[in-house]
């Protein structure tokens, strides 16, 4: 910030650079204070500074914000040419709660991807809609869209807040034997979670016991985790 304070000429790539950095970061109020000095200065956002600008408004809830920067893609007709940008926006409704928006931001988009799809069920998870999770789940893979770890993240936490035990379980096989993806150690916890609440408790310590284990292992693997499924 201070080297670019001090630069005679500033423009939007070293703006963005900055706002990019301080997003990263997670420091979402200081990347918009960056945004708006550099407007400021008469600069025009590329699709980066876009993309940086609308994770910082989804991690701050300045959905205001947002609105006014999908008003800017929509006027320079970028949400069908950057799917990367879209899943972007979408995300930051999502985050914001904005469900309705996100949906339609979703339908928008000329083609989803496994990003689109996740960032549409976590909106949906984050206010406890589980089965609406589910059935997103199923219309992904009706469109043969591949899943990976992070859907599997999603649709497992989905499950252990709502405690549909036999649909976790389920899940977490198939995450393994199905889509071949190794559970990391997130995975494992919400599976933890769900066997305990469900009161499977045998089964929560067997995997707990095989997590120990692997978390001390220098080379880990979780290949041969789900022996109880």
């Amino acid at each position: 910030h201070e080297l670019l304070e001090n630069m005679p000429v500033r423009n939007v790539v070293s703006w963005s650079a900055l706002i990019t950095g301080y997003s990263q970061q997670g420091q979402n109020e200081e990347a918009l204070k960056c945004f708006d000095k550099m407007q400021h200065e008469g600069l025009s956002p590329n699709v980066i500074t876009l993309s940086c600008i609308l994770k910082a408004c989804g991690g701050v809830g300045a959905i205001e914000k947002g609105g006014m920067i999908y008003d800017d893609i929509v006027n320079k007709n970028l949400l069908g040419k950057d799917i990367a940008l879209g899943n972007t926006l979408l995300d930051m409704y999502a985050k914001c709660g904005a469900l309705e928006k996100a949906q339609a931001i979703f339908e928008e988009l000329p083609a989803q991807d496994v990003v689109s799809w996740n960032a549409l069920m976590t909106g949906y998870a984050q206010l406890g809609q589980s089965n609406v999770v589910l059935d997103l789940f199923q219309k992904m893979r009706a469109e043969c869209i591949v899943p990976d770890s992070i859907t599997f993240l999603v649709l497992l936490t989905s499950c252990t807040h709502a405690g549909l035990f036999e649909e976790g379980e389920k899940l977490f096989d198939d995450m393994c034997f199905v889509f071949s993806l190794n559970p990391e150690l997130e995975h494992c916890t919400c599976m933890i979670d769900l066997f305990c609440r469900a009161g499977h408790f045998d089964k929560a310590k067997v995997l707990l016991e095989k997590v120990e284990v692997l978390l001390n292992d220098k080379e880990p693997s979780y290949n041969n985790l789900p022996l109880f499924l």
